[in-house]
């Protein structure tokens, strides 16, 4: 217990100013609150699993040293340093996934890990991505975004003039910037999707499956709240499509929970895919 709780203590200690930066970037930035979500979420994957995660015996005299131990460690303490150097917050948390892989493989050996290593590598989706990688998958994407709105607009009757990434509309203009590409959709469908594929389905196929169609599920979902926006504006008025607007990100996530629920149904039907009897953690039915 005595060094359980010392190695508890130097992790908080290592990694404090870090989960302060990312709780900063949380509050401070809409496109990553989700970052509150998933350490609850790692921490119910644990919960679930609580009768393997407390074994009977001691983990320390009952696992031999691994030799990955040392390369989790040495290596996950050295990128952490090197991204504080860099003040980067994303190579930091890179860097605290894989210390927390390496302590669970030193005191618990390969076995534990195996079981651990969802809910340790979920914490991934708590990272803001780079700002770099964002700015340029955005500058795609909005353009994407706006064609499709704009396509799904006309086909509904609406007069639209398409001049880049802005839609205009007879009483308003819509510009499709980098917040609204379709990035954060992305991020949080594949954040439900991969607890959804992890306790839905113990083939890793499948699993891939299901996280592949998150990308597109997510570019949909955003093309269908452009273009109701765009189309409460026109056929009510501005003020109706701004109320939308507000509430547009939650009626977003229940489209997404409804798609991979659909997607479930399709899988189960036509692959005949059944739970194993054997999976780590409750399956869904």
């Amino acid at each position: 217990f005595f060094l359980y709780s010392v190695l508890i203590g130097l992790l908080f200690l290592l990694f404090y100013p870090l989960m302060l930066e990312l709780i900063n970037e949380w509050y401070g930035d809409p496109e990553f609150s989700h970052g509150f979500i998933i350490p609850v979420v790692s921490a119910y994957l644990l919960w679930i699993q609580r009768e393997k995660i407390v074994p009977k015996k001691s983990c320390w005299t009952t696992n031999q040293f691994s030799r990955g131990t040392p390369i989790l460690l040495i290596g996950g303490l050295l990128l952490f340093a090197f991204g504080r150097f860099l003040q980067h917050a994303f190579v930091q948390g890179i860097a605290l996934i894989v210390v927390l892989a390496g302590l669970v493989l030193f005191l618990c050996g390969r076995k534990m890990l195996r079981v651990l290593l969802f809910p340790i590598g979920y914490l991934v989706f708590m990272l803001p991505i780079p700002h770099a990688v964002n700015l340029f998958f955005a500058n795609q994407l909005k353009y994407l975004i706006a064609d499709s709105s704009g396509a799904l607009l006309s086909l509904a009757h609406v007069p639209v003039l398409l001049e880049g990434n802005t839609i205009h509309l007879a009483s308003i203009s819509l510009e499709v910037v980098e917040a609204c590409s379709g990035m954060q959709t992305i991020l949080s469908f594949l954040a439900i999707g991969a607890v959804f594929a992890y306790l839905g389905y113990h083939s890793i196929l499948i699993q891939a499956l299901v996280l592949i169609l998150s990308i597109p599920m997510a570019l949909a979902a955003n093309v269908l709240r452009v273009t109701a926006i765009g189309g409460l504006s026109y056929y009510f008025n501005n003020q109706v499509a701004h109320i939308f607007h507000g509430y547009a990100w939650t009626l977003i996530v229940l489209l997404g929970v409804l798609g991979f629920a659909a997607i479930d149904i399709v899988i189960r039907r036509y692959l005949a895919v059944r739970p194993a009897a054997d999976s780590w953690a409750p399956r869904i039915r």
